[in-house]
């Protein structure tokens, strides 16, 4: 059966390759995507998921015709609401297909780049399905990063044949789209460059090494060309709809000052002790493998390590920012894995590899299902207290969250009144126009109806106190479990 099987892909490997990266796709996107899954039939009102809300309500008041950064505001760039706004042209189906689509051909390329350092089928499974468990642990789709993924991919996998074949070419072409991968991240969020960067870094010291200059010069230029391609559209959409002062004060001058402003320890500790230890595992292995390693092996993945790690210590805010990485971690570790665990017939350890990460993938989808589900109720009861206290003028752009998540905006089909419509409380120490006095006129202001926030949260009692409205919490019987407090305006 086994050899059936491998005699297939292997006859057959173009279909096999396509058909296996959209059918894992598929199984990723559907156990993940709690904002476009057929699986979750509603908008979860988690405040884990806030993220993807915020990018699908930005995604499709775009879609609708507002202005980003001046009638609906985030701080991320173009890029992701671009994404996002697939939601108001073909609806969540139609973006949850192009989810697929495109985490397809990230895949596509991550398998090829592991074929070519001579990844057996095995490893290359239970490698997809430390991806796909780890994707769905953290539970961002669609992701910021998602956008990213295949480009960043198919950088990988140029580098991987510039290593196997030894061709300045492959380089070259992985070197545009490092660039690429930049101009997108610099466009959406400027911290996923670090894997490009890191890369570029590495074929800057090797061709230094080498002694390589007008190589180095080539590539440099190819890939600040990739860089600047990627940052015309945006750049254009801006200058064209009249806001590109406000996209890169969000986008750019505001990202500067999140990373000051937003306490990121409290977050942070885990991924860093995760990233350092396998850091330092990494290094050791390679150490002890000198005498059988190619040296340029063992110099780009302690480069690339290195520059990953010291950018997680002193710019990414929160653990989710790693899933940027993932593409990367995806490859080098079954790198790793050829080194220490020889190619046998039986293969036990491979096998036992793969089951082990077969039960951690089915756990991490299981446990996203699971929890999305066991809330349903609360989430029904919440929306229904939120109705149950409102009426239908007030959906006109009369409702504000504050520092909950935005998909209760969705989820009771309100429109956006305040352009800054979720996490005010990041929002307002770093962006321009949208700072807490002018948040404190519009709660004052007849436009503000009614408030929507987390119970027993001192921020918004402040700023409902500072505004001088008179706001009371609507309190109703049966009611009382909820996690969140509704204020209504008394005008």
């Amino acid at each position: 059966m086994k050899e059936k099987i491998v005699g297939f892909i292997e006859s057959h490997k173009v279909i096999s390759l396509i058909v296996f990266s959209l059918f894992f796709a598929f199984i990723v996107i559907m156990v993940s995507s709690q904002i476009t899954s057929f699986l979750f039939p509603r908008f979860s009102l988690a405040q884990y998921y806030n993220d993807s809300s915020i990018f699908y309500v930005m995604g499709k008041s775009m879609a609708e015709g507002r202005t980003p950064y001046i009638e609906i505001y985030d701080h991320k760039g173009l890029y992701i609401f671009y994404y996002t706004a697939i939601s108001g042209v073909l609806g969540r189906t139609g973006l949850f297909f192009f989810q697929v689509l495109i985490m397809s051909v990230n895949f596509a390329f991550l398998i090829l780049a592991m074929r070519e350092f001579k990844a057996r089928y095995l490893t290359i499974l239970w490698a997809l399905m430390l991806f796909g468990g780890l994707y769905c642990a953290f539970g961002q789709a669609p992701a910021d990063a998602d956008l990213e993924m295949p480009f960043m991919a198919m950088m990988i996998y140029f580098y991987a044949r510039g290593f196997v074949r030894e061709s300045d070419n492959d380089f070259m072409i992985g070197n545009i789209f490092a660039g690429i991968v930049a101009g997108i991240a610099l466009n959406l969020r400027m911290t996923d460059a670090m894997v490009a960067l890191a890369f570029v870094i590495y074929y800057a010291l090797r061709c230094i090494r080498q002694r390589k200059w007008k190589i180095l010069l080539r590539d440099a230029l190819l890939c600040i060309g990739g860089l600047l391609l990627m940052c015309l559209p945006p750049f254009i959409h801006a200058f064209a709809g009249g806001f590109f002062k406000q996209m890169a004060d969000a986008a750019f001058l505001a990202n500067f000052r999140y990373v000051g402003k937003v306490n990121k320890y409290d977050m942070l500790p885990i991924s860093l002790m995760a990233i350092f230890g396998f850091t330092v595992t990494t290094i050791l292995l390679l150490i002890f493998k000198r005498k059988t390693l190619k040296i340029e092996y063992m110099a780009f993945v302690v480069i690339t390590l290195a520059i990953i790690f010291l950018i997680q210590i002193v710019i990414v805010n929160f653990p989710h920012y790693l899933i940027v990485t993932f593409d990367y971690f995806v490859v080098i570790i079954p790198l790793l894995a050829s080194l220490y665990i020889p190619v046998k017939e039986k293969d036990i350890p491979r096998k036992a590899a793969t089951g082990i990460l077969a039960l951690a993938f089915i756990a991490a989808c299981g446990t996203n299902f699971l929890v999305c589900f066991n809330r349903y109720e609360e989430e029904r009861r919440t929306t229904d207290y939120i109705l149950s206290s409102i009426n239908e003028n007030d959906k006109d752009g009369h409702i504000i969250c504050i520092d909950v998540t935005p998909a209760y905006y969705l989820q009771l089909g309100a429109k956006i009144g305040y352009p800054d419509f979720a996490c005010q409380g990041n929002h307002m120490p770093i962006a321009s126009d949208f700072s807490r006095d002018k948040f404190l006129v519009y709660l004052a202001s007849e436009e503000c109806h009614f408030v929507i926030a987390e119970k027993n949260n001192e921020m918004v009692k402040k700023c409902l106190e500072d505004s001088l409205a008179n706001y009371e919490e609507v309190i109703k019987e049966g009611y009382d479990k909820i996690p969140i407090s509704l204020y209504r305006h008394i005008i």
